[in-house]
């Protein structure tokens, strides 16, 4: 099993994140864009981000997913992608799961020019 904490690596991210972390209850976590619409169905995201145009954020942007064996952050389909530890998935490159790292990540919503960073501590707890 695996213990997943997130914290805020830009002022924007603390905003939303305090600056000691968060510890992810759920084997889900998903992450998008506020839409402004509250009963929208299809937004289903533990972490509501408010961003403007340009965009850095989609509605529906990316989760951290804990596996039986790892924990992955998965992009749901955004229009820039996500940056994991350096590498974009989703977006328009093909590949929109990457295993996270046992210890620190770095995630980047959107491109290199987004201020929603934060940084993903995993580590493999005993049940």
């Amino acid at each position: 099993d695996f213990e997943v904490a997130i914290f805020p690596l830009t002022p924007m991210m603390k905003s939303y994140i305090p600056e000691q972390g968060v510890l992810l209850r759920s084997h889900i976590f998903r992450v998008g864009r506020n839409s402004g619409r509250r009963d929208d169905p299809f937004e289903v995201n533990d972490l509501i981000l408010k961003d403007y145009p340009p965009y850095h954020v989609s509605r529906n942007h990316f989760a951290i997913e804990k596996k039986s064996d790892k924990v992955v952050a998965h992009d749901r389909g955004s229009s820039l992608g996500t940056i994991v530890n350096g590498q974009t998935i989703g977006g328009f490159h093909h590949e929109a799961v990457l295993p996270l790292n046992e210890g620190e990540n770095e995630i980047t919503v959107g491109t290199h020019l987004s201020p929603f960073k934060f940084r993903v501590l995993v580590r493999s707890v005993l049940v």
